[in-house]
């Protein structure tokens, strides 16, 4: 029988995070999980209607499976308004919220983020491996709010490479958001 080590592959490529002395010797180098860019892949009309309206904004998501996440949404949008700048909230849980959102702000459910990250000054986000791998193949400033699993170390890497910073979610609060996103 196979053990599940046979089966070790990365999900990242080598300059991401190194092979590490404890991982198995059956360890396979991969790449990042991206879709190919497409044309075929275009933002919702309402979207598009935002972008064009002014200048790029911070997008924040706090992950697909966040479900609790009321508390960040409400820290992004009082850092959004203090600053002065346009915000883009991504989540499929529009409970989370807060409303009524205000013109320079816009909420929606998904995007195909290989189309809409380009078109960010910034994206505020949880440090997940294929959200992380999307914003560093567009090129912006990444802010990473870690809360479990992998994000911590992805966001470190992040960090090291020169490609955002790091904030663990814990300690967010509307100042530190603030301070962090004008760093």
């Amino acid at each position: 029988m196979r053990a599940a080590s046979d089966a070790s592959v990365g999900l990242f490529p080598s300059w991401f995070a190194s092979r590490q002395p404890d991982w198995p010797p059956t360890f396979v180098e991969g790449h990042f999980p991206l879709r190919p860019t497409s044309p075929l892949h275009p933002l919702p009309d309402e979207l598009e209607e935002f972008l064009a309206a002014g200048e790029a904004p911070i997008a924040f998501t706090p992950g697909t499976g966040h479900k609790h996440a009321a508390g960040y949404f409400s820290n992004a949008l009082s850092a959004l308004r203090a600053l002065g700048r346009r915000g883009l909230f991504i989540t499929t849980h529009p409970d989370q919220v807060p409303h009524p959102l205000p013109p320079e702000v816009l909420w929606q459910p998904h995007a195909p983020f290989d189309t809409l990250f380009p078109r960010l000054a910034m994206l505020v986000h949880h440090g997940g491996i294929g959200t992380t791998a999307e914003a560093l193949r567009a090129g912006i400033p990444q802010l990473v709010l870690p809360f479990a699993f992998d994000q911590f170390d992805n966001g470190r890497k992040i960090q090291r490479l020169g490609a955002g910073r790091v904030l663990p979610a814990a300690q967010v609060n509307v100042r530190r958001l603030r301070q962090q996103i004008t760093k």
